[in-house]
């Protein structure tokens, strides 16, 4: 309780945090709907902090909410009005959405290849009326083209664990009702010609394929947010370390809870797949 109760007020006495009082009022209002069983089936509509959020699926939604404005963790630290962002892996535009509410002069561009989530993406942009914000239809990988895409079958968008890995939607999620469509992918080294602010990316197991294809390219961006995803024998983490270190990169990893990912694991079985999230910053 006592833990909590400093939260709050660390939250409400930070001037750095936007209308901070509509966010924990809604987010209360929120958790009290699923608390008490209220929370709805199916795809909807809520308001949150003066934004319109329309969503797939409202379990899905809490969940990114709480990550993204409550525990803020795509906040950055900038000294410029219009810093360039961009959002890789925008499911349907929390993360945007927080970008341009934190940043209203930021420029952002954001990735989502899965046609549901893409929709809501579209719809939650323009009903907020956000400008300089550039949607791109597209999954992030080493090549443009087409590639196979694996979603979950039982909600009607905002699946965070689409993945263009097979193995890794299955041994991860440990779902059935998974199948595979084809979308369209392409390259991020055209996106890095001009200076990035920050690079969000949460691709559910790309990262080394993008990484391995913008190489030194990363010294446009001057700070990182990266959900990695470990998948036994595929995206080594060495090629995203590597690449840090070439661009003059200081990082941090470490899990979502901050605890040792493997300290109970026994040597012969170690997990097969896990994340941690990767944050950098080019060194001073």
């Amino acid at each position: 309780m006592f833990k909590y109760l400093r939260f709050l007020s660390r939250f409400l006495s930070d001037a750095t945090i936007p209308r901070r009082g509509l966010v924990l009022r809604d987010f209360i209002r929120m958790t009290l709907i699923r608390k008490l069983g209220l929370a709805p089936v199916g795809p909807g509509t809520t308001t949150f902090a003066g934004l319109t959020i329309h969503y797939g699926d409202f379990e899905m939604m809490y969940g990114l909410l709480k990550e993204i404005f409550i525990l803020r963790i795509y906040a950055f630290e900038t000294d410029k009005p219009n810093p360039r962002i961009i959002d890789a892996g925008g499911n349907i535009g929390l993360a945007t959405l927080f970008f341009k509410y934190q940043y209203p002069g930021a420029t952002v561009i954001t990735f989502e290849p899965d046609a549901s989530n893409f929709e809501l993406l579209s719809r939650n942009v323009t009903d907020n009326h956000l400008a300089n914000v550039e949607l791109q239809n597209f999954a992030l990988l080493d090549r443009d083209g087409e590639t196979s895409f694996f979603v979950q079958t039982d909600i009607a968008a905002g699946d965070g664990g689409a993945s263009t890995i097979e193995d890794y939607r299955y041994e991860f999620h440990k779902r059935e009702n998974i199948r595979e469509v084809r979308v369209k992918c392409r390259t991020l080294s055209p996106f890095l010609a001009e200076p990035v602010d920050m690079l969000k990316m949460d691709i559910e197991g790309s990262e080394e394929r993008v990484f391995a294809e913008i190489d030194d390219k990363f010294g446009a961006v001057a700070a990182m947010n990266m959900e990695y995803h470990y998948i036994a024998g595929t995206n080594p983490l060495s090629t995203i370390l590597a690449a840090l270190e070439r661009a003059g990169h200081r990082y941090h990893l470490v899990n979502h809870r901050r605890e040792d990912l493997t300290a109970n694991a026994k040597y012969n079985a170690l997990p097969k797949t896990y994340e941690l999230i990767i944050k950098s910053a080019r060194g001073q």
